[in-house]
């Protein structure tokens, strides 16, 4: 049993319990321009892909009082540019939480990532960070 669940696992089958939670591997997300979306309870690693005109997309955090110990991968591909960029946004129910002390967090550049922690101060916290 516990050689199938490994297998599982690593066949891109989900990582259960994690957090507290099941999570799907990667989930990906093409943005556009003046989109919305949000990261699901489930998401691990989110791949941000761009599609149609110059603008701004946004992505927002779950609430962080559920995500305390949550880590949460993003990245982009050649797609995301200084002109076709996506904004990463606190819950908008959580109205000091922070990512890195700032109000939002850009991918404004090709291949950018990061990995960002949620804390129990109320905050987000970028631990990783990969820039091309």
């Amino acid at each position: 049993s516990g050689r199938a669940e490994a297998f599982n696992r690593y066949a891109g089958n989900g990582y259960a319990q994690i957090g507290s939670r099941d999570q799907s591997i990667v989930r990906y997300i093409q943005n556009r321009a003046a989109s919305t979306n949000y990261v699901n309870e489930t998401d691990r690693h989110i791949f941000n892909t761009w599609s149609g005109a110059n603008g701004v997309g946004r992505i927002f955090l779950p609430p962080i009082a559920e995500s305390h110990g949550r880590a949460i991968m993003f990245h982009s591909d050649n797609t995301i540019s200084a002109n076709t960029y996506v904004t990463l946004l606190p819950d908008a129910g959580d109205t000091s939480a922070k990512i890195d002390n700032a109000a939002s967090y850009d991918f404004n550049r090709a291949y950018d990532g990061i990995t960002i922690l949620g804390h129990k101060d109320g905050n987000w916290y970028i631990v990783q960070k990969k820039e091309k």
